[in-house]
């Protein structure tokens, strides 16, 4: 059955649109971009399709791992990958070591039960690194009815279908629009006379029946209403929908038979399965009434304290909008299926019962973080009750937990003869919400041993590295009541220079108020 919702990206533009997004990251601000793709959207019952993934590293070396989230009862099979470690009990690929500026490909195929339920689905997925996690776009596959058909000849093509059939070509087969209330939108779907006859096409606008809100078939109009196609020649139909201003929002399917005949089934079906046949796919939306900041709270957070967040919504509307903050996780896990270092419990939210028109409140969210360390994936599902709001508005949760280390880090080396010693250790930047938010600033106590004994070296030289968006990391609402100047990351260097002479070294680091640091040993003269 052809599919609803071709997706037309190419692998190389999916690399080239992750390049932009890790071009405009901020200097300081770690990063890993990710892109699904989708080579069918609209499946039968027991039919499947391949999944890609696109990641794109930034300037960092780091692991990180993927872990996608398919519906309940599908299957997930590996393809491609240059992945360490895939954990098929949870769908997660894991690389212990990925190179800076690297792209990363994950290929699978999914297939959708025989017994599934009709209707729309949805593939999720989280990258988790060092720094925090990271959402993949949400992919969405639409399940229909798998036609019952008669004992099939040998396979044919798309033109050559099975049984007598007249062989009309549809091209394109399937288109998708994204329209406002009160918008219209067309396309010209051509169909070509593959026989050798005249065909009579006369458009005939079918409603599935399954899933969605109700559809009128007012919306979509198809001109010309018939046509007489002579062999081997050609018809264009011009197809547009229009949106009526009191839609509801959602989305809908239809679709568009040029002809009457259907596959036939040993026994009558409530809905028959066409032959020749265009499907639409529309979205209904409506800018959001309610204006949220932050849309995520990433953060570092440090084991056995507390912490506040404050998340602004901003009803533009001309109604009072009720709301139901909650807080809620997918259940994901972190790196070797790690259980999550916070539960639901650890985090509390309060907030008023509702926005007044044009006024502005201020969720609380606090953070009690317990004795432990890992990671957790959640979100502050906002139950905002306004249909311009999918799924009530959510505030993803992305949190880091760490604890302060008690023993040193130690490195140990050499010199062949007297020479200067240059040590450099530089935290980890880390990008938080809100960007720019104080933090207790990183420190290393530092000693080094060597043939005349140990002592604590001073530091000789501090940088502070920052990375800085012109408005970027906040909606454009925000802008008017904040400075531009959005501070991303943060880096803190320390230099040390000491004489030094032939002999074992030992350079002992213990780094407070950073998860996590680099360092480098320079030998001799720059």
């Amino acid at each position: 059955m052809k599919s609803n919702i071709q997706n037309k990206l190419r692998y190389s533009i999916n690399i080239f649109i992750l390049l932009l997004i890790i071009m405009s990251t901020p200097i300081g601000q770690a990063s890993v971009s990710a892109e699904r793709t989708i080579e069918k959207n609209v499946l039968t019952t027991g039919s499947g399709t391949n999944v890609t993934v696109i990641m794109l590293n930034d300037n960092i070396q780091r692991s990180l791992s993927l872990k996608e989230s398919i519906p309940p009862g599908w299957s997930l099979t590996q393809i491609s990958d240059d992945a360490d470690q895939f954990k098929a009990t949870t769908n997660e690929w894991l690389w212990l070591k990925v190179e800076n500026n690297t792209v990363k490909t994950v290929k699978y195929r999914i297939t959708v039960p025989s017994d599934t339920t009709p209707g729309v689905y949805n593939i999720n997925g989280n990258i988790t690194t060092g720094e925090g996690t990271t959402s993949v776009s949400k992919g969405i596959i639409e399940v229909t009815l798998s036609p019952t058909v008669t004992p099939p000849t040998p396979p044919v093509s798309n033109v050559d279908q099975l049984g007598d059939f007249t062989k009309l070509e549809i091209s394109p087969s399937n288109s998708n629009f994204r329209l406002q209330l009160g918008e219209s939108k067309e396309i010209i779907v051509t169909i070509k006379n593959k026989d050798n006859k005249t065909v009579s096409v006369k458009p005939n606008i079918i409603i599935p029946p399954y899933g969605g809100p109700a559809f009128d078939k007012g919306w979509i109009k198809v001109t010309p209403d018939s046509a007489e196609i002579l062999a081997e020649s050609s018809q264009k139909f011009r197809v547009k929908a229009s949106v009526p201003k009191d839609a509801s929002i959602g989305f809908y399917n239809v679709m568009i038979a040029f002809t009457d005949e259907v596959l036939p089934t040993p026994y009558p079906e409530p809905f028959p399965s066409y032959v020749h046949y265009f499907t639409l796919s529309i979205d209904v939306w409506t800018p959001p009434k309610i204006q949220i900041s932050p849309q995520y709270i990433n953060d570092q957070l440090e084991a056995m304290k507390e912490y506040d967040y404050e998340i602004k919504l901003k009803n533009v509307g001309d109604k009072e909008i009720d709301i139901n903050p909650s807080v809620g996780s997918e259940g994901y896990s972190g790196p070797y299926g790690m259980p999550p270092a916070l539960t639901e419990s650890a985090i509390t939210v309060r907030g008023p019962p509702s926005i007044p028109a044009n006024a502005t409140e201020i969720v609380q969210v606090h953070v009690k973080v317990p004795d432990s360390s890992g990671y957790f994936n959640g979100y502050i599902n906002l139950g905002i009750d306004d249909p311009s709001v999918p799924d009530g508005g959510r505030v993803n949760l992305n949190f880091n937990i760490w604890k302060q280390p008690t023993e040193p880090f130690i490195k140990e080396f050499s010199l062949e003869k007297k020479s200067p010693i240059t040590i450099e250790i530089t935290s980890n930047s880390y990008g938080t919400y809100p960007a720019g938010k104080e933090k207790n600033k990183p420190s290393f106590e530092t000693i080094l041993a060597g043939p005349k004994g140990a002592s604590n070296i001073k530091v000789s030289k501090k940088v502070i590295k920052g990375g800085i968006s012109l408005g970027g990391e906040i909606p454009p609402w925000e802008i008017d009541s904040k400075n531009i100047y959005q501070e991303t990351g943060t880096q803190y260097i320390e230099t040390y220079t000491v004489e030094g002479t032939k002999g074992k070294y030992t350079l002992s680091m213990l780094p407070r108020n950073v998860p996590g640091f680099e360092y480098s040993i320079s030998i001799g003269e720059d």
